[in-house]
């Protein structure tokens, strides 16, 4: 198949973490034999047009300045947001048309939905979307912003839902359920995620890997380390990631007096994440807003046991005593209580990281998810040809 990609987050340098995953559905398409054109934002040192990893990149320029994160949708000035949408709809269309591309793939509903689908009707191809968290769950709660992804919703002619409960609420914005397939991954967990296990030591490692953003809840986490610490005064918590909270967190850590038994590693190269993992016992991820975080599959894939919020597809993820523990994002006591009762027990922290393990190998390999993707795209170009 011939596909178009659009994303408005994509790896401009090997360093870059935001829309790895992205990039790597991309690139197991075009392992796969599939032609792969990309269309993303332009962002500065990259070219406009390149050929990477077996994939075609074109970047176009834009007025105003557009967030990567999708929950700062809200707050766009609406004319950079026509601006970038019409920027965006004029390059697909131009690349569509120019390398007889066969459909078009949006990554998310908003803004690429949108984006897929008027490029879409105005050149008569199939569109489908993946749906992840934000543009579901958040975006909707402004009434323009529903009425554009309820628009999109019933105008695709298929869906990528990560998890039960995404699926379920994309159905009750309109899409219709026939064309929704739920994956539980974006684009399969590179093997170099399974790890050895770290070997017995009297300081246990608590790890967190994400954006220090909102809807995370690292402050239910840092709220319950200091019974933690009161029973194992060695436990050590690090965070991997950066964002706007991280100085409001290092205060509070600060406040709590905990700082010392932190560490902020900043944000790090995904290939560099399996270390990690590696060097951690216990992975912990308190969030109040998801779809499917890759985060938690690459934790599963290392063998860790997990504690993480019962909330979005997680529960799709993890299942409470199976392969982790589930704690109420803003409930520290809870928090501080599945913590405890994990370093206590080295026995269920490795029977639910080898849980969890086999999860992973069995649910999130590349060429499963990749596969399913392939389903999607036969069926929306089947529906469309009758």
């Amino acid at each position: 198949m011939r596909v178009c990609l659009l994303t408005h987050v994509f790896p401009a340098q090997p360093k870059d973490i935001p829309g790895t995953f992205v990039k790597e559905l991309a690139r197991n398409l075009a392992r796969r034999g599939h032609v792969v054109h990309v269309v993303t934002p332009w962002v500065a040192g990259s070219p406009l047009e390149e050929t990477c990893d077996g994939l075609v990149i074109h970047r176009f320029r834009h007025w105003g300045s557009f967030p990567t994160r999708l929950g700062a949708l809200k707050r766009i000035p609406w004319g950079t947001f026509a601006s970038f949408l019409f920027c965006w709809s004029r390059q697909a269309m131009r690349v569509v048309r120019t390398y007889d591309l066969e459909i078009i793939h949006a990554y998310w509903v908003a803004p690429a939905g949108l984006v897929g689908v008027v490029a879409g009707r105005l050149t008569k191809r199939p569109v489908v979307s993946t749906a992840a968290g934000t543009d579901i769950h958040t975006l909707p709660k402004r009434p323009l912003l529903r009425v554009v992804i309820r628009w999109t919703l019933k105008r695709l002619d298929g869906l990528i839902a990560l998890g039960t409960a995404m699926r379920a609420k994309t159905t009750s914005l309109g899409m219709a359920t026939e064309r929704t397939q739920m994956i539980l991954e974006d684009a399969g967990i590179d093997p170099a995620f399974r790890v050895p296990p770290r070997p017995p030591s009297a300081s246990l490692r608590l790890l967190f890997v994400g954006r220090l953003v909102r809807p995370k809840r690292l402050d239910t986490l840092l709220a319950a380390l200091p019974a933690v610490l009161a029973r194992h005064p060695d436990t050590r918590l690090r965070i991997v990631g950066d964002g706007e909270e991280r100085k409001t967190l290092a205060a509070l850590a600060r406040d709590l007096g905990v700082a010392g038994a932190m560490e902020f590693a900043g944000a790090c190269a995904h290939d560099d994440l399996p270390r990690h993992f590696a060097e951690s016992d216990l992975f912990v991820y308190p969030t109040e807003n998801e779809g499917l975080p890759t985060a938690i599959a690459e934790a599963m894939m290392a063998g860790l046991a997990i504690v993480a919020s019962p909330v979005g597809g997680i529960p799709d993820q993890i299942r409470d005593g199976r392969e982790g523990l589930w704690a109420p994002f803003d409930d520290p006591a809870a928090w501080s209580r599945a913590i405890l009762k994990l370093l206590a027990d080295p026995a269920e922290r490795q029977r639910l990281g080898e849980n969890a393990r086999a999860f992973a190998e069995r649910e999130f390999s590349s060429n499963r998810i990749t596969e399913k993707v392939e389903a999607v795209y036969k069926e929306a170009l089947d529906r469309s040809s009758r």
